[in-house]
């Protein structure tokens, strides 16, 4: 099988214009995005890829007629949907390593224009994804010491904050209080 065709963008890319959008994505850890790229140009397209870097030089994916060949760092976690002149790509499962610009890369058919590159899209990936039920159940996409840290937190404050109103109840009526309001707080919530 052959392989996809080589990157380099000629100046005839101008004639084509790619789309991508959104411009700016903000996810936690184990969330998906979509991207969509839309070739805007009169010459005909063999397919796209997906790249990630300021220098558009990590393979994320190519898609053409022939479907969707993802690269090692995405295999298993990449789909895409529709024709390459109006592509939608999720990318699945992401980690905080996944952060970063992404481009569509136009590769032409015809040696006049070979690529076009999109305007990009900067993802940031950020901590664990992490939700806590009403009954301090933890459910989370990706299992993390944070997250299970997190799910003990009520139960950790509800303990001290019991300790020190026992210490406070304990200790206030053994004190010599000599201010009057103090005294009636002490006496209206404890007794003697």
């Amino acid at each position: 099988q052959q392989g996809p065709p080589s990157l380099q963008l000629s100046p005839a890319a101008k004639k084509t214009i790619i789309e991508q959008s959104p411009p700016f994505i903000r996810v936690p850890e184990g969330a998906s995005i979509k991207m969509t790229c839309l070739l805007k140009t009169e010459a005909k397209e063999e397919g796209v890829y997906l790249m990630r870097g300021r220098a558009a030089d990590e393979k994320v994916t190519y898609v053409s007629k022939d479907g969707n060949r993802p690269f090692p760092n995405f295999n298993g976690r990449i789909e895409a949907s529709g024709p390459a002149k109006n592509l939608t790509i999720t990318l699945q499962q992401l980690r905080q390593s996944d952060s970063g610009l992404y481009y569509c890369l136009g590769v032409m058919h015809g040696a006049d224009l070979p690529a076009a590159k999109g305007t990009g899209t900067l993802v940031i990936v950020t901590g664990t994804l992490c939700h806590i039920d009403s009954s301090g159940a933890s459910h989370t996409q990706m299992k993390s010491a944070g997250c299970m840290l997190a799910s003990w937190l009520p139960y950790v404050l509800v303990s001290l904050g019991l300790t020190l109103i026992s210490l406070v109840g304990c200790i206030l009526p053994r004190v010599n209080v000599s201010m009057p309001l103090l005294k009636f707080l002490i006496y209206f919530r404890f007794g003697k």
